[in-house]
């Protein structure tokens, strides 16, 4: 309990940031890794090659890294806050249009380019804000808060299988 506590023996708040980033690592990466459950339905769905489909995530993974850098900034300027909540408004448009998508350029968009922006400052935003709570223990908390980026795929993508085999993807990406 000595681990979680200050010396006055009240909840240290940066455990709660952990958590907090904890699971927004398992949303954003349990999001992000699940497009191959999703990989077939689109294919299909579109009429679409496998390198038109593969394409859309490519692009994707393509654009975090940019998003990731203006994210940093962003963060530096006005806080995690902000940059957390514009994440979680890009991340939840982004999947809902996605699976309101009628064409492969929609596609491109909700997809490729909101949920890069929703989800790819996540890792240098959340893993800055984690460890500016922490002198000690620094690992220990960087550790726990980044498993759930090995958390999320697991959980999420079985679950987005379910939800397509019993609804279909649109309503999976909703959902999810």
């Amino acid at each position: 309990m000595r681990l979680l506590t200050k010396t006055n023996g009240q909840l240290f708040y940066g455990w709660i940031v952990v958590t907090t980033s904890f699971v927004i690592f398992a949303l954003i990466f349990g999001s992000r890794y699940c497009f191959g459950v999703f990989f077939k339905s689109i294919e299909n769905e579109f009429d679409l090659t496998r390198m038109a489909t593969s394409s859309i995530f490519s692009v994707y993974m393509a654009l975090c890294p940019v998003f990731a850098m203006i994210g940093g900034r962003i963060l530096d300027r006005y806080g995690p806050r902000l940059v957390v909540f514009s994440m979680g408004i890009f991340t939840g448009l982004s999947l809902l249009l996605t699976g309101q998508a009628n064409s492969s350029w929609q596609l491109f968009l909700s997809y490729s380019v909101l949920l890069a922006i929703g989800t790819g400052p996540g890792y240098p935003v959340l893993m800055s804000t984690t460890s500016r709570w922490f002198d000690k223990k620094r690992g220990l908390a960087l550790g726990i808060a980044s498993s759930g980026a090995g958390l999320g795929p697991v959980a999420i993508a079985p679950f987005a299988t379910y939800l397509i085999f019993n609804f279909d993807w649109r309503m999976a990406y909703i959902v999810v």
